[in-house]
């Protein structure tokens, strides 16, 4: 896996460009996904949070029929609460 880190004054965002894997060998799956963008807001602050925005897709290997895409939506601040989206995508709507 591959890290890049962005500081941006206040905080610093670190994007993962690998896949993470997991293997079910008793049921013969292998699931891969990316990781979302996870960002640390006020480096410099005692009252730091952590926060993770971006699109993830989970994909079984094994078969196409299995396929979620979660979308993370970013925050504005510590006290709004996270949102997230998810939906199991069709193999005619999947991304690879």
């Amino acid at each position: 896996q591959r890290w890049k880190y962005k500081f941006w004054g206040k905080s610093a965002e670190i994007i993962s460009s690998g896949q993470v894997n997991v293997s079910l060998p008793r049921y013969g799956d292998h699931y891969e996904w990316n990781k979302a963008v996870t960002c640390l807001h006020n480096v410099l602050s005692p009252q730091r949070w952590l926060e993770h925005y971006g699109e993830v897709v989970i994909r079984n290997t094994q078969s196409e029929a299995c396929t979620c895409k979660i979308t993370f939506v970013k925050t504005c601040s510590l006290t709004t609460t996270s949102r997230s989206t998810g939906s199991p995508a069709t193999p005619a709507s999947s991304t690879s």
